[in-house]
């Protein structure tokens, strides 16, 4: 329920504050503010499952021929998206 946020501090983390998200120093700040308990957070960012997740979205991504980011994609369903935005948009 935290997703977007979390991946606002992530986001963050990586450009603003230039950490190595290959590190897991990056990421152990942000676990008392999600409420994260650090061995298991640990264990699952190093799993082969979670690894399987990560690259399932990749291919994801490159099927919906997304070439930069941002990019926002709209799904309504399991096979059907909406562009919304590429880049730089607007508000309006």
């Amino acid at each position: 329920h935290q997703a977007v946020a979390a991946a606002s501090d992530l986001q963050y983390a990586l450009h603003f504050e230039g950490r190595d998200l290959t590190d897991d120093e990056a990421y152990r700040h942000l676990l008392p503010k999600y409420n994260l308990e650090e061995t298991d957070f640990f264990k699952k960012l190093h799993s082969e499952a979670y690894r399987d997740k990560a690259l399932y979205e990749m291919a994801q991504v490159a099927q919906l021929q997304v070439t930069g980011f941002p990019t926002v994609l709209l799904q309504v369903s399991n096979a059907k998206f909406y562009l919304l935005a590429r880049g730089y948009t607007d508000y309006s």
